[in-house]
């Protein structure tokens, strides 16, 4: 009985080995095509934070609205936002951390690319689908 067991263990996995190594082409080897597609832009909000003069905080909170309205969505002219925002991006601790960002990740530009070729996927696999 253990020799028959053992015999199919054996050719079972003789047979799932020679199935894992199919010469057929990967399933997601295909040439999405989609160039419609807009390139995928990463807007670095932090970045634009911690570089922002603190002394004009007010007015660089102002030119950086229309960019980052999901985060600059209120009033940047109220002072005790302004004090908040200023606290934050001169904290000592938070600086460091977005010093080490930036050097761990200065360029971004092969994750946009990244997210181009997916979102190309994402349509070709489903058309309907809205493109984030």
């Amino acid at each position: 009985m253990r020799k028959q067991v053992l015999i199919f263990s054996i050719f079972s996995s003789l047979i799932i080995g020679l199935a894992g190594c199919s010469t057929s082409s990967n399933r997601f080897d295909v040439d999405p095509g989609n160039e419609n597609l807009p390139k995928v832009e990463i807007k670095r909000y932090g970045k634009a934070l911690f570089e922002s003069d603190t002394a004009n905080l007010q007015q660089s909170l102002e030119i950086l609205q229309p960019k980052f309205e999901v985060f600059l969505s209120g009033d940047v002219s109220d002072p005790v936002g302004i004090n908040r925002i200023r606290a934050f991006v001169t904290d000592t601790m938070l600086v460091a951390v977005y010093e080490d960002c930036m050097n761990e990740f200065p360029d971004l530009s092969q994750l946009e690319k990244q997210f181009h070729t997916a979102f190309r996927y994402l349509k070709y696999y489903f058309p309907e689908a809205p493109t984030p």
